[in-house]
C-alpha cells in the first residue's frame, strides 16, 4: 500500500488532484483509515491513474474519462490515441514555431528601419548561370510571403541525392508578372543533368546586390534596402518587375539563423 503522497509522486500528479479524483469517484483509494482518514492506494491502481491522466491530456472531459475507463480501454487503443495526439502536437509546435520565427523576423525588420542604409548596395554584372531547379506558380492574390521555399528545396535535394549530384551552390529566384508569381529553387550545375529537374539557363544581368548574414526569414531587410536604393536611383521599375535572386553563400544544417545570403535585384534596362 502507498500513502497518498507516495502514490501522487509515483503517478506524477498532485495530492490535491488525487483528493479531487477521490471526491468525484474517479479514483477511489483502496483503503481509508476510518479514524484518521488516511488514504492508501494499491500499486495496481497506478494503471488506472496512468490511463486517467492520459485521457485527460488527450482532451477528454472527466465524465467521458469515467465512461472510457468503465468500458475498459486497453493499452493498445490508448497507445494509438496518444501517438495520434503526439503527432498533432508536433505539427502544431512546428506551425507555432514558424509563426514565431516570422513575428521575430518582422520585429527585427521594424527595429532595423532606423539603421537601414542604402550604401551597402553593390552594383555588378552577373555572368550567365546554368541551374538545375524546380519551380511552382502562385497567383498574386494569394499569400506570396507564405511560399515554402524550403519545401521546394527539399524536392530538389531528394532528386539530386538520388543522382549523387553536387549540391554546393544553392540559389532561389522569383519572377513576377501581373497575374502570377513563379518561384524557383535549385543548384548551380555547369554541366550535370538530373532526372526530374529542369535545366535553366539564366542570362547575364546587371543587379543591385546586398549580402547579409542571418536567417532566410530576415532577408526582407535586404530586399527593402535594395528597394530604397532603387527608389532614389531611378530603378523603381526593377522593383515593380520583381525579379529577385537569393544566393546562399554559406549554409548550415544545424544553425539556420546564421546563413550568409546574397540578395540580388535584376535591374531593368531603361
Amino acid at each position: 500500500m502507498y500513502s497518498i503522497g507516495t502514490f501522487a509522486q509515483l503517478g506524477g500528479v498532485s495530492v490535491r488532484m488525487l483528493r479531487h479524483y477521490d471526491h468525484i469517484g474517479l479514483l477511489v483509494p483502496a483503503e481509508v483509515n476510518p479514524s484518521s482518514g488516511r488514504r492508501l492506494y494499491d500499486a495496481d491502481q497506478l494503471s488506472r491513474l496512468n490511463r486517467l491522466v492520459a485521457l485527460k491530456d488527450l482532451g477528454f472531459p472527466l465524465e467521458q474519462v469515467r465512461t472510457l475507463l468503465a468500458d475498459g480501454i486497453d493499452a493498445v487503443e490508448l497507445r494509438g490515441m496518444l501517438r495520434m495526439r503526439a503527432a498533432d502536437l508536433e505539427t502544431q509546435l512546428l506551425r507555432d514555431g514558424q509563426i514565431l520565427d516570422r513575428v521575430r523576423a518582422r520585429l527585427r525588420l521594424i527595429e532595423s528601419e532606423k539603421t537601414m542604409t542604402i550604401t551597402d548596395v553593390e552594383l555588378k554584372t552577373v555572368a550567365p548561370q546554368r541551374v538545375l531547379a524546380l519551380h511552382e506558380f502562385v497567383g498574386v492574390e494569394s499569400d506570396a510571403d507564405q511560399l515554402d521555399v524550403e519545401a521546394l528545396f527539399e524536392r530538389v535535394i531528394t532528386l539530386m541525392d538520388a543522382a549523387s549530384a553536387d549540391r554546393s551552390s544553392p540559389m532561389a529566384w522569383r519572377d513576377d508578372d501581373e497575374h502570377t508569381l513563379r518561384l524557383h529553387a535549385g543548384y548551380l550545375a555547369p554541366a550535370a543533368n538530373v532526372p526530374g529537374l529542369d535545366v535553366v539557363e539564366l542570362p547575364a544581368i546587371s543587379v543591385a546586390s546586398v549580402v547579409r548574414r542571418g536567417a532566410v526569414a530576415d532577408m526582407n531587410e535586404a530586399h527593402q534596402a535594395i528597394a530604397c536604393w532603387a527608389e532614389t536611383h531611378d530603378h523603381s521599375l526593377s522593383v515593380q518587375r520583381g525579379r529577385w535572386r537569393e544566393l546562399y553563400l554559406e549554409t548550415s544544417d544545424t544553425d539556420c539563423s546564421d546563413w550568409l545570403i546574397e540578395v540580388q535585384l535584376e535591374l531593368a534596362v531603361t
